[in-house]
């Protein structure tokens, strides 16, 4: 049976965004497209999709409101949404995240960046539900049991063989009892932390707000579930999947708090590796061609913003092909990232170095006051380029070539034509 692709939600109020987004997704997503956000909630209440394209910049009800909007309505307030927007600064990122928004994309819009983070996205949505729903049915059951005198046995059977860590708190938020599991996550024993709070364990990653909306959410609702960053008692910090549910008295007052969690570090770490492959190159562990697009795209637009100058350097190594035959790929691998640290080494923090290939090389400056300002930075780049590496005892010297343009031009130009 052939597996049904994510639906992708897209609101934007510029047709051709759509069309052109539409054209580059539509063979691994289904895409519904919708020009307002007052239309694109009606289509995501008639059929929630998987993952929501939002545009900030739109006339009536802008991205901010449509996602204010959407986290209040509980059917689409789990439903991930992405924000694209052409708008630069924290305030613009901080108040979309603040507003429950998981990711941004900037305009221009790079396909290939846009589908990557959409894929990341999805892949770590489908995760959390598969482990929520897990851990989600074994805290029902466990806070059912609790909660009737005559199930209490089959109840400690499940706190006793759970692989979840389980802490039991009263209503002050004591600890009345944690299992086996808890301590081999924690590091900590039953008899350590009886009587504590949890908040020992507290890795100090998360803010005051974000414990003041858990619990809010806890007290209104009677549980809460999501990823919280804690410390084990060795003094590491972890990721951990939790749940926590509260326990009612017959009168519907509550008596106890079951937490339950999982420890998703080594799932965390894998996601930032996939996130780290799809935009770096492996070799080097300079920026791949991917997050160079995003970086040129973002550089263009703050050079407008600050009018100033942005210089795109292409660099190519000559005679790297004679040395690799001569002494084997792995000299040329160890050439490659030394003239690659080499080159870095020379840039400002805010420039890009990035590897496109073979012994390609393109250099992103930022912030030149004019085309003469860089020089002075293009001479030690292509100096260092052309430096000798000492390796294995031999000293392997190439020189290299170079080819610059600066943006803003006279005439209008993009990101692709720009590298052309």
């Amino acid at each position: 049976m052939t597996q049904a692709k994510p639906t992708i939600l897209a609101m934007d109020d510029t047709p051709v965004n759509l069309l052109t987004l539409g054209a580059a997704l539509k063979d691994e997503f289904d895409l519904q497209l919708a020009t307002s956000g007052e239309m694109g909630l009606r289509l995501a209440r008639q059929n929630p999709p998987d993952l929501i394209l939002l545009d900030i910049m739109m006339p009536g009800m802008d991205g901010f409101e449509t996602c204010r909007q959407l986290q209040a309505d509980p059917l689409l307030a789990l439903i991930p949404v992405i924000l694209v927007t052409a708008l630069q600064g924290h305030e613009a990122e901080t108040q979309g995240l603040q507003l429950g928004a998981r990711d941004y994309i900037a305009k221009p819009i790079q396909v290939d960046t846009a589908r990557q983070r959409i894929r990341n996205l999805l892949e770590h949505e489908r995760l959390r539900k598969q482990v929520a729903s897990q851990r989600d049915l074994l805290a029902l059951n466990l806070a059912e049991r609790l909660a009737s005198d005559d199930k209490l046995k089959l109840a400690a059977s499940v706190f006793t063989t759970a692989r979840e860590g389980i802490t039991i708190t009263d209503t002050n938020g004591s600890i009345l009892d944690v299992n086996e599991a808890f301590s081999r996550i924690t590091g900590y024993s039953r008899e350590e932390v009886l009587g504590q709070n949890p908040r020992f364990l507290n890795s100090g990653q998360q803010s005051r707000d974000f414990y003041d909306a858990m619990w809010r959410e806890i007290l209104n609702k009677g549980h809460w579930y999501g990823e919280i960053w804690n410390r084990r008692k060795d003094g590491q910090i972890y990721a951990q999947m939790l749940t926590i549910t509260t326990v009612r008295h017959d009168n519907g007052e509550p008596s106890n708090f079951v937490a339950m969690f999982s420890d998703i570090t080594a799932l965390k770490e894998h996601q930032a590796k996939l996130d780290h492959m799809a935009h770096y190159d492996v070799l080097t562990g300079l920026p791949n061609r991917v997050l160079l697009a995003d970086r040129l795209s973002q550089g263009m637009i703050q050079a407008q913003r600050r009018q100033q100058l942005l210089a795109v350097v292409f660099v190519d190594l000559d005679g790297f092909k004679s040395i690799n035959d001569a002494y084997g790929h792995e000299v040329g691998d160890q050439l490659l990232m030394a003239t690659a640290r080499n080159m870095k080494s020379v840039l400002r923090e805010s420039d890009t170095l990035a590897r496109i290939g073979g012994d390609e090389f393109v250099a992103v400056l930022v912030d030149l006051d004019s085309t003469l300002s860089g020089g002075t930075l293009l001479n030690r780049l292509l100096e260092t380029a052309s430096r000798a590496v000492s390796l294995g005892g031999r000293e392997l010297r190439i020189s290299a070539s170079m080819g610059v343009t600066y943006y803003p031009q006279d005439i209008d130009i993009d990101a692709d034509q720009l590298l052309r």
